[in-house]
């Protein structure tokens, strides 16, 4: 069942990985080795925790596989009453042995275009607001601090 992935530098600077949690992190590299040659998998929460954290079951893969939805780095979905994991990009990551057994699990129906714009929706209105607050807040900023400069007589002469 285990397959040959590869990991390229590039994952390491990749920013949203580099501040998660390492279990976030082992998780998502653990998938592409439970991932068939198209980048998919069962997503069975409980079986990927058992496959990749035998001796950890404090992990809340459920959470962390979440999270990777979230960030877009996994898309889940549903096709004949059963749920599958989708990775995000795998082609453009990994290259599978040109004898690894085609995939079996079905492509996701919706589009991942659409699910994709979808949650950048989300978090688009969510770096808006967070700019607005950063926008806010400097604003306040920069009024305390003109508030706090004194005024200098000569320099309110305008002629």
């Amino acid at each position: 069942m285990a397959r040959s992935r590869n990991i390229k530098p590039g994952l390491f600077a990749n920013e949203v990985l580099g501040e998660a949690d390492s279990d976030s992190v082992l998780t998502f590299i653990g998938l592409w080795t439970l991932a068939d040659r198209e980048g998919r998998l069962e997503d069975r929460p409980k079986r990927i925790r058992a496959l990749l954290f035998p001796y950890k079951p404090e992990i809340e893969i459920d959470k962390i596989l979440a999270w990777l939805k979230h960030e877009l780095f996994i898309t889940r979905y549903q096709s004949n009453d059963k749920c599958y994991i989708q990775i995000v990009n795998w082609s453009e990551h990994q290259s599978p042995h040109h004898k690894e057994v085609a995939s079996v699990i079905p492509e996701q129906k919706l589009s991942m275009e659409s699910e994709m714009s979808e949650e950048k929706s989300v978090i688009k209105q969510d770096v808006e607001h967070d700019q607005s607050k950063h926008e806010s807040s400097m604003n306040q900023a920069c009024a305390n601090k003109v508030a706090s400069t004194p005024l200098i007589p000569d320099s309110l002469n305008l002629i």
